[in-house]
């Protein structure tokens, strides 16, 4: 006897606490897992997708012309503003699912990290100029960009993202 009880009430006691250890960890083990493959399969429907990959061209020609993209967003219903929109909204749809821990950071940015960065560098300079302590490719343009939709939101997730790995 231990503590009063007997060794049978002390082996199922400690079955039913490693059962429920094991329980818990079936569960975070099977959230992470759950995370990786999202993080996969949008990827994958991101390469895929017809529509985002030529606003991503559009966004990118737009850049190679030396106009802020911040004069593109006067008109909503011209073909530059969508494109625009679509790309933004496609990072801060990217970045909320990392916050929000339905995709896994670390591999999104392994995967994705060098095509992102890209895209601030490409509006890097050409819409704004990075804020005091920021670096250059630190998504200034986007975050301008964001500005003038009214939308702080946007750049405020995106930038999280900025940073590397």
């Amino acid at each position: 006897m231990l503590f009063g009880e007997t060794a049978g009430f002390w082996i199922q006691t400690v079955a039913l606490i490693a059962s429920a250890l094991g329980a818990i960890s079936l569960i975070y083990s099977n959230g992470r897992a759950t995370r990786r493959r999202a993080t996969v399969a949008h990827i994958i429907h991101q390469e895929s997708n017809p529509e985002l990959l030529k606003a991503i061209a559009v966004v990118y020609k737009l850049q190679r012309t030396g106009v802020p993209l911040a004069e593109h967003l006067t008109n909503e219903d011209s073909p530059e503003f969508q494109a625009i929109l679509k790309v933004l909204n496609h990072y801060e749809f990217v970045a909320l699912g990392i916050r929000r821990k339905a995709f896994d950071e670390s591999i999104y940015k392994y995967l994705q990290c060098a095509n992102i960065r890209k895209a601030w560098r490409k509006t890097s300079g050409i819409v704004g100029t990075p804020e005091p302590g920021r670096t250059a490719n630190a998504v200034p343009g986007i975050r301008v960009a964001c500005d003038a939709m009214g939308s702080r939101a946007y750049s405020a997730d995106i930038d999280q993202q900025a940073q590397p790995a």
